[in-house]
């Protein structure tokens, strides 16, 4: 075993190096890795470890191949194994310190170096990994590493004649959908990523029954948020793509239509996207699946052409509770071995903390005498840098991903609620019942697959009947008479010793505060979701919707109160604007529910959803179209309530 290690460590060196030396125009040497991109490394030891146990595991009689990674559901590698890999590396590099191994050598051999821990990218996603080939070589490079449908292993019973599609169910009688079959890849081209999929056979039945019966496709979305605004741009983009090619793969879809409550004209982007705090992360997100389905959100953030220009990339200070008998700090998630591709920079000094944000203190009680230099260094215990996190306007992105799905032939309409789904004699969905918001008057809109979009109103039975948290959220908005009218999105280059320049939160005083380009400061309360986490009662978790005016300004004041002892420089004159209330959407486990729940019905309800957005968008769009089920989600399937 130990020389199998010592073997795979080697092969670490000759997958990653020829990458990290190419990355860039300049060639770099293996020095310079080491002394420029150590975080980067580190990154890829700490995602591609679990592969190497992966590996040595698999021709294992394991009872709980689902646990083979390092114990349990691959958790992230210890750091003493991170360590002891990057130490070897480092230490093989210095042997020859002005080397750069050749790159279309590296081309070449892909398949016996990087296509070997790529071979288990099913088991361990590897998004850091698959993102520098393809910068570095090209998606087709990347196609030669991943595995392919002719070697995937299937269990006997994955083997057997499929059963005849049976009728469909009602909503309230959910069953899974079939997707053990054929296995693929399903091109994300507008993010520039690739997914294992299986065809959906049940999906597929349905759709083919509507050709038989020459019905065209037709889609409505329930919701206009950022989650059913990103489904429908993308669903558009594959038809134009489809029409391009003259009849590729996939359905004709002749109409797309996407339904709110709220009206759609004067601005309004639906109820939970309106109260977002919008930060774009993977922050303590556990288990690391779902860190990892979070990580390649934010990717699909900077890729998407239409919106890569929205968020700013600022950076966050996040204070962790510590653990009793935790002299090093970390507590119970310690970022520093948080895995998946997280640069994390910390515990901080109060020096280092106030270089990257003037205004940060961090303070756990109300004390103005927060220069003090005892109180101070007791208030930043604990607190980590993480660079890569950011945070975007949630109205611009809706508006500006809405303009462009119309551009493409998207239909919305405001201020119509949908009390039924409309079934034919056999049950399969005909359409959806609308209700004008602003009288009696109902309509019929033609449908053959319905999304659910809709947060919190995907527990209507109508709808589907998904269980969720009763999880109320409220966010207060001011203005500081020190805010320029305008902020670069590139803040940390622009820095004011009075301003808000880096996202802050606090999970022991459970507070967080940030400032807007325009330069807005949005404060919150309570713990923020992160999966499968309880929420405790806090001011911003107490239910105000429907409240008076006068006790939504005082839970205003009351947040941004609390959120001053993390930036007293930066709150100390912020004139109170506004509060924004109104349901999470967390699906009743906190993690995302997506898929279909029965032929035809689809739903897609998540936190985090400013985040996933234009990651499930992409997705759920390509499940539709193509009638397959990506790996990536099978985790986060809604019929995982009704078994």
């Amino acid at each position: 075993m130990e020389i199998e290690k010592a073997a795979a460590r080697k092969l670490l060196w000759g997958s990653f190096m020829w990458l990290l030396c190419h990355e860039n125009d300049d060639n770099d040497n293996v020095s310079t890795v080491h002394e420029n991109k150590s975080n980067k490394l580190r990154a890829l030891v700490q995602e591609v470890l679990p592969a190497i146990d992966a590996l040595l595991h698999n021709d294992d009689n394991d009872e709980q191949p689902n646990k083979r990674i390092n114990g349990t559901n691959n958790e992230s590698p210890s750091s003493s194994s991170v360590e002891e890999a990057l130490s070897y590396l480092k230490a093989y590099s210095l042997s020859m310190p002005l080397a750069i191994p050749n790159k279309q050598l590296a081309m070449d051999e892909v398949e016996s170096r990087n296509g070997v821990f790529l071979s288990v990218s099913d088991q361990v996603p590897q998004p850091l990994h698959i993102e520098l080939i393809t910068k570095v070589a090209g998606l087709n490079v990347v196609n030669r590493c991943l595995p392919h449908s002719g070697e995937q292993h299937h269990h006997k019973e994955e083997e057997e004649e499929d059963a005849p599609l049976p009728p469909p169910v009602s909503a309230d009688k959910v069953k899974a959908i079939d997707s053990k079959q054929t296995t693929g890849m399903m091109s994300c081209d507008e993010i520039g990523l690739i997914f294992h999929c299986r065809e959906n056979i049940r999906a597929r039945e349905y759709h083919n029954s509507l050709k038989d019966n020459n019905n065209d496709k037709s889609i409505v979305i329930i919701g206009a948020g950022i989650i059913g605004t990103s489904v429908a741009l993308n669903i558009a983009r594959r038809q134009q793509q489809r029409q391009q090619e003259e009849g590729g793969e996939g359905d004709t879809i002749k109409q797309i239509t996407v339904l709110d409550r709220l009206p759609i004209n004067n601005g309004d982007i639906g109820e939970a996207t309106s109260c977002t705090w919008a930060w774009l992360n993977a922050n303590s997100k556990s288990p690391l699946s779902y860190k990892l389905l979070n990580n390649l959100g934010m990717i699909a953030w900077r890729r998407d052409n239409v919106i890569r220009d929205l968020p700013s990339w600022c950076g966050s200070l996040v204070r962790y509770k510590k653990s009793d008998g935790d002299e090093e700090g970390g507590g119970d998630r310690d970022p520093r071995l948080c895995g998946g591709a997280y640069f994390a920079e910390g515990p901080l000094s109060m020096e280092q903390m106030r270089t990257i944000e003037p205004t940060a203190a961090f303070l756990t009680d109300d004390n103005s005498d927060y220069e003090n230099k005892e109180v101070g260094v007791k208030a930043v215990e604990n607190v980590y840098y993480f660079p890569d996190e950011g945070q975007v306007d949630p109205a611009k992105a809706v508006h500006k991903i809405r303009k462009e799905a119309e551009e493409l032939g998207v239909r919305f309409l405001g201020k119509v609620d949908v009390p039924e789904i409309l079934r034919d004699s056999k049950g399969y969905i005909t359409g959806v019942m609308t209700k004008s918001m602003d009288g009696d008057e109902s309509n019929v809109l033609k449908a053959n697959d319905v999304v659910v979009a809709g947060g919190v109103g995907a527990a209507a039975k109508a709808l589907g009947g998904l269980p969720m948290m009763n999880h109320p959220g409220t966010l207060a908005y001011a203005r500081s008479l020190s805010s320029s009218s305008h902020r670069s999105n590139n803040s940390k280059d622009q820095q004011n010793v009075h301003e808000l320049n880096r996202i802050l939160v606090d999970t022991v005083t459970q507070s967080h505060v940030l400032c807007r380009e325009d330069g807005m400061l949005v404060a919150g309360g309570g713990v923020l979701q992160v999966g499968g986490t309880s929420a405790v009662e806090t001011p911003s978790t107490t239910d105000t919707v429907g409240t008076s005016d006068a006790l939504r300004e005082s839970l205003g004041k009351q947040l941004l109160k609390a959120a001053s002892r993390l930036a007293p420089d930066a709150l100390k004159h912020a004139s109170f604007v506004s509060t924004t209330e109104g349901r999470r959407p967390i699906p009743l486990d906190g993690y995302p529910a997506v898929g279909y729940i029965e032929p035809g019905l689809y739903v897609v309800v998540t936190h985090s959803g400013m985040t996933l957005s234009p990651l499930l968008g992409n997705i759920v769009a390509g499940e539709i179209e193509k009638c397959v089920s990506c790996d990536i989600l099978e985790k986060y399937r809604p019929t995982r309530f009704h078994t």
